[in-house]
């Protein structure tokens, strides 16, 4: 379990430790603040973002112990990090039940998700339905169409990909984040499948494919292309449009949403040198 309370006591926890700077970026749909750590470094600059999903909350987890690894060591050499370890801080705690029923919210929820009050099995969306990583216009259409296609035609656990791109306050945060910092790479962390993928409508240059598989060598995971529903809308695919810069979609560990705790430390025995390495080659 990793809730945004949590979080939240454990950015506390750095800023009393290591004074480490905190903003924050906007807002989810429940107003909860989107918080982003930087940990400085060169001139170039490199973002990850973690939870665009509900149940993939111990990407939120890898992140912030990251942060923390970097900390402790007292000095670095690279990139500078700009970390948002909670993207989609609403959808994280619904899906661990951690939403007040009491609220309108929780209530719309509860609607969308069949009347049901388990949101443990399937919930990636934010509270109101929108498939986060589904909401960025990047062939947004043509991922809309898909997703209709294959039955996520309204709000609901997985998939819908919204009225139109940036409808959801947590994508248009990220948007204006990534238009106001001008970021020279970006990695979105995910589960599950320990694979990178790298490109976006053959957008993506050979530089991008020889930084990632750097990642991939760093990591061990395998350096692939996304395919069907899962290869449009997503923030790495806008970001590859909009800046044809390298950015990618790590996908951690394996199994079902959410993954055991018992992986974590096999996880960031993958993924830390992987962003290390990242952050050296941004």
């Amino acid at each position: 379990m990793y809730t945004y309370e949590m979080l939240t006591e454990q950015i506390a926890e750095l800023k009393r430790e290591y004074g480490i700077s905190v903003f924050y970026f906007g807002d989810s749909v429940m107003g909860r603040p989107l918080p982003c750590l930087v940990i400085p470094g060169n001139r170039k600059k490199l973002f990850v973002n973690a939870s665009h999903h509900g149940l993939e909350f111990i990407t939120s987890q890898v992140l912030m112990n990251f942060a923390a690894e970097v900390l402790a060591r007292g000095s670095y050499v690279g990139a500078t990090m700009y970390l948002a370890p909670m993207i989609n801080p609403d959808g994280v705690n619904l899906a661990q039940n951690a939403i007040n029923p009491a609220t309108f919210d929780y209530k719309r929820a509860v609607y969308l998700n069949g009347g049901s009050t388990d949101f443990s099995s399937g919930w990636q969306s934010n509270i109101r339905g929108v498939d986060l990583n589904h909401n960025y216009p990047a062939l947004w259409g043509t991922g809309a169409l898909a997703s209709f296609a294959a039955g996520y035609t309204c709000p609901g656990r997985t998939r819908y990909s919204g009225m139109y791109p940036f409808s959801e306050p947590e994508s248009r945060a990220v948007r204006d984040l990534c238009f106001e910092r001008d970021f020279d790479m970006a990695i979105a962390l995910h589960s599950q499948g320990e694979v990178i993928y790298w490109n976006f409508n053959n957008l993506a240059d050979e530089r991008a494919k020889q930084i990632g598989q750097r990642l991939a060598a760093a990591s061990g995971y395998a350096l692939e292309e996304a395919e069907g529903i899962a290869s449009t809308g997503g923030f790495k695919d806008w970001f590859i449009q909009e800046y044809r810069r390298p950015a990618y979609t790590v996908e951690v560990g394996r199994g079902k949403n959410p993954l055991p705790q018992e992986q974590l430390p096999q996880i960031q025995k993958n993924v830390f040198p992987l962003l290390y390495e990242a952050a050296r080659l941004a």
